[in-house]
């Protein structure tokens, strides 16, 4: 059994949602940051592979409100560097084999999606997989858009803090892609946010 931290981003302005804080939106009575976790525990069940260790959010405000849905919370060195500087964040603080990186207006992970990244992983062990480094980790991908929700061999990789971008941290990591439909799902507007309620 491998050992695993979930690590969740939520250091993002939220300035298309008026600079609401995006884990702290509440839908069908639960916050977003909630929901995911519940998410979460529902996909780890299909990995047997895999032992939940601890969380661990990266998130430059609200840690009273993060702080009961984490392990440890987490800031980027440099504040608001965007998602690469995070996911490093995330990285440094990990002291798990693996890595489970989502973000917090993802609140449904779709089912299986960890199973799916753990099996593309591990067969990347085993040989090339399609494209990465093989055995670093994978990453979901949703009609051809890349999505922050990524499992990392945390021993194998090391986080460049100074690529700021999602697209530039996969590429950097070397992960292999993985289509997992409705992974890229997220809420970054109001009408996204009416969308999900509905």
């Amino acid at each position: 059994m491998q050992t695993l931290t979930v690590g969740i981003l939520a250091g993002g302005r939220g300035n298309r949602l008026g600079g609401r804080d995006k884990g702290m939106l509440v839908v069908d009575g639960e916050p977003f940051i909630a929901q995911l976790l519940h998410s979460v525990d529902r996909n780890l069940r299909a990995v047997p592979e895999l032992n939940w260790v601890e969380t661990v959010i990266n998130c430059p405000r609200n840690s009273a409100f993060y702080r009961h849905y984490a392990n440890r919370l987490v800031c980027d060195r440099q504040l608001h560097g965007g998602p690469g500087a995070g996911i490093a964040a995330l990285l440094a603080a990990c002291t798990t084999d693996w890595l489970l990186v989502l973000a917090c207006d993802h609140p449904h992970l779709p089912v299986e999606s960890i199973d799916k990244l753990w099996r593309a992983t591990v067969v990347g062990f085993r040989g090339p997989g399609p494209g990465g480094n093989p055995g670093a980790g994978s990453y979901a991908t949703d009609q051809g858009r890349h999505t922050p929700c990524m499992l990392i061999n945390a021993a194998r990789v090391v986080a460049d803090t100074s690529q700021p971008s999602l697209l530039q941290t996969i590429e950097n990591l070397g992960l292999t892609a993985v289509d997992i439909p409705g992974s890229g799902v997220d809420v970054d507007t109001p009408i996204d946010l009416t969308e999900l309620g509905r």
